[in-house]
């Protein structure tokens, strides 16, 4: 999948923006896919901040906007960094994921064009993907400068949007830590 955008350069199917033909879900949440020309403007309004009003937690919003009116994003996101929109699962953990003698099957997505980056923040934080998934993940696809701090920027969408869900201090705890080490970019 993340490389479907790659394989077909030159082509006239290449998508050039970021997010997805039709409106997705995530949850019990409806993800605003409208397409956006900037990775880093589409992730923060169109994933971020909507997850961010749903909290009502003025603590969030506050360090939400540090982070936003501070130097974390370009920090996270230097000029050198070239962002290919790549067609993305959503939400890619070993739940939504299976196989049989043949095939591997995905489910429940919740598909886009985004930062390739942005799949492997779920597999980390809820598991179920060895070492050897990502080893092999980054001898196809390298990584890049700063992946490992842009990291907590995409894990932080999955904790906000389990905190809008489920509820509970665990979540919020996450999220609140998260947006701290964020702000400190």
């Amino acid at each position: 999948m993340h490389l479907h955008n790659t394989r077909h350069q030159g082509g006239d199917d290449v998508i050039s923006k970021f997010g997805f033909h039709t409106t997705t879900s995530y949850g019990s949440g409806e993800l605003d896919n409208t397409w956006n020309d900037d990775w880093v403007d589409f992730y923060v309004r169109q994933r971020i901040q909507p997850q961010i009003d749903r909290t009502r937690d003025q603590q969030a919003q506050q360090l939400w906007s540090d982070v936003t009116n501070g130097d974390c994003m370009t920090s996270l996101f230097p000029p050198s960094l070239q962002i290919e929109p790549c067609l993305v699962h959503g939400d890619l953990w070993s739940g939504n994921c299976g196989e049989d003698e043949q095939f591997c099957y995905l489910f429940d997505p919740a598909v886009f064009y985004a930062h390739h980056e942005f799949d492997l923040a779920i597999a980390r934080i809820f598991g179920g993907f060895g070492s050897s998934f990502f080893d092999a993940y980054h001898d196809v696809i390298a990584k890049e400068e700063r992946m490992e701090a842009r990291g907590m920027l995409y894990d932080l969408f999955h904790y906000l949007n389990h905190w809008n869900h489920f509820g509970g201090a665990g979540y919020r705890s996450a999220s609140i830590r998260l947006l701290r080490r964020l702000a400190c970019l």
